[in-house]
């Protein structure tokens, strides 16, 4: 009989190969097969080395094992390894379960113990559970013994991890502490100084390249250097303004399953903070003008009320406008408008001349922005307008959508099965392969879509829904941030807003498309988009040609 061996160890080991506890165990568990008078095979020797029995993701060795098993044609009958608690330090029923699953293919045999892995009466099942729960409590003492030792030593103020970019770890009276490095300090300090002076993530982080500036040390294969992403953990670290933040977030959850991001912890009295003025590599005015410029940037976000994005403020060039109808009000020549003393004004004509442009309108910023603002949400943000959006939701019905998938679906299988056919037969493979792919990749999307539940909305929930979001978008529209306002805008109109020239005003009746202002001899118009109300609260909305309704200012 051929057996495979697993063998894992939780902490990496920094000795040699020859010392190592996975070497024992492989060196053990080999004896233990040839007592027994069967074989090994180095092919299935499996070994996860400085991984945690919790830690799913990275037991690669593990997996592979668990494959070779459940595979048609498994080419081993047992699996020896060291103890049950080597397999998995999950929690008990699921260590147990996994366990069950390679036993119910081949044999598994503790070599520690010298007993088989038995499962199926109420002794053997009770005892695989136990077993496995105390190898998870044991996990959870240490890891809990861990936490508390570190958490003893950030709140001395010593090293609880790895190196910081902009200091060096020194060991002083048996403790780790951080001390600041002159070079990568100075990177730093010339990241918060641009980012307070307007620059973005992507241009710091090109500047600090090409100035071949100290950088982060990259992941395994990665080139080193600045990324937007980096720049903006610069940006976030706390610790460079003299405040050290521990335990702060977790990496495991309550079983030991790791992460794939370190998750915060919400409750904020667990956070360790303690003041480190040695080693505050940023001063504080600086970093009052890199909050200030945060916070306005965060005011750029138009979120719903669970915190979902529901957008962002377009920029105009690499400036972010300060004015509601910067760049959306576009003059009878083609140009936008721009603020220039409190009043917006053909940006042709200021720049190029009247010979560009004629018109000499201009319009005092906070009168157009309140008149512009008092017709949108007259009609936009109105129970009409609702009424007329719940009307178009559900003039679409999913339903129908559905049966179009299916038979989608039903078309693109028989072409799959056509196609491969003809691969079968020798015909014009390149081309018919490409064409498979096409197909496959589309039945694959048909598929996922109709794998999905079907939701039909609520008409009254809906309806509650639009009012709040109408309630909260009046707040916004007149709150002191002009992004979120500029967002949605963005949602409602089809922008640009135009001027327009000798138009007469019109009546509900002769155009239901187009919504018209009136400063002067000139006036304004702009499309309204239904769907734009509905934005994250239905999957779409009809918008036929014409909807647009009128509304004056």
């Amino acid at each position: 009989m051929i057996a495979a061996i697993y063998a894992r160890k939780s902490t990496g080991q920094h000795v040699a190969d020859d010392a190592k506890s996975v070497t024992r165990q492989v060196a053990n568990a080999k004896a233990f097969a040839a007592a027994r008078g069967w074989t090994t095979d180095d092919r299935y020797v499996f070994i996860d080395d400085g991984v945690s029995g919790a830690d799913i993701r990275k037991l690669a060795s593990k997996q592979r094992l668990i494959e070779f098993v459940t595979s048609t044609a498994c080419p081993f009958e047992a699996v020896v390894m060291q103890a049950q608690d080597r397999f998995s330090r999950r929690d008990g029923d699921e260590a147990f379960t996994e366990l069950k699953q390679v036993a119910r293919r081949v044999h598994v045999w503790f070599y520690a113990e010298g007993r088989q892995f038995q499962f199926g009466t109420f002794e053997t099942n009770t005892m695989g559970f136990l077993q496995g729960e105390f190898a998870a409590e044991f996990r959870r003492a240490i890891a809990r013994k861990t936490h508390e030792a570190m958490r003893r030593r950030a709140e001395q103020g010593h090293v609880t991890g790895g190196k910081v970019f902009g200091y060096d770890n020194v060991r002083r009276n048996g403790f780790v502490e951080r001390v600041i490095n002159v070079r990568e300090a100075d990177a730093v300090r010339d990241i918060y100084r641009r980012y307070a002076d307007g620059e973005g993530y992507k241009h710091i982080a090109h500047a600090l390249n090409k100035a071949k500036l100290a950088s982060p040390r990259p992941q395994r294969g990665r080139p080193a250097g600045w990324d937007p992403g980096t720049v903006r953990a610069v940006l976030r670290r706390p610790l460079y303004r003299g405040v050290l933040v521990y335990d702060k977030t977790k990496k495991r959850d309550a079983d030991g399953s790791r992460h794939r991001g370190r998750q915060p912890k919400k409750d904020t009295s667990q956070w360790i903070t303690k003041d480190m003025p040695a080693l505050r590599i940023i001063d504080k005015p600086l970093a009052a003008r890199v909050d200030e410029r945060m916070k306005d940037h965060r005011a750029a976000f138009l979120r719903d009320r669970r915190g979902r994005l529901l957008g962002t403020a377009k920029r105009q060039g690499n400036k972010t406008p300060r004015h509601l109808l910067t760049g959306f009000l576009v003059c009878a020549c083609g140009a936008t408008f721009e603020v220039v003393g409190g009043r917006y004004v053909c940006s042709a004509r200021r720049r190029k001349g009247p010979d560009v442009c004629p018109s000499s309108l201009s319009f005092a910023v906070k009168d157009i922005d309140q008149v512009f603002l008092d017709a949108l949400e007259e009609v936009v943000l109105a129970p009409t307008f609702i009424d007329r959006v719940l009307d178009l939701t559900f003039a679409h019905d999913p339903r129908a959508e559905r049966d179009a998938l299916i038979l989608e679906e039903d078309r693109l299988s028989r072409e799959v099965e056509n196609l491969t056919k003809g691969i079968a037969q020798g015909h014009d493979i390149p081309a018919l392969a490409s064409a498979l792919a096409e197909r496959d990749k589309r039945l694959t999307d048909v598929r996922t879509q109709l794998a999905k539940p079907l939701v039909l909305p609520d008409r009254d929930a809906l309806r509650a829904a639009l009012e709040l979001r109408a309630a909260d978008w009046r707040d916004v529209l007149r709150g002191e941030h002009v992004q979120p306002a500029r967002v949605v805008l963005q949602h409602l109109i089809d922008l640009p807003i135009r001027i327009v020239r000798d138009v007469p005003k019109p009546s509900l009746a002769d155009n239901p498309g187009v919504l018209y202002g009136d400063p002067r001899e000139h006036r304004w118009k702009a499309c309204v988009r239904p769907e734009g109300l509905a934005v994250g609260l239905v999957h779409s909305v009809a918008s036929p040609t014409g909807f647009e309704p009128v509304f004056w200012p």
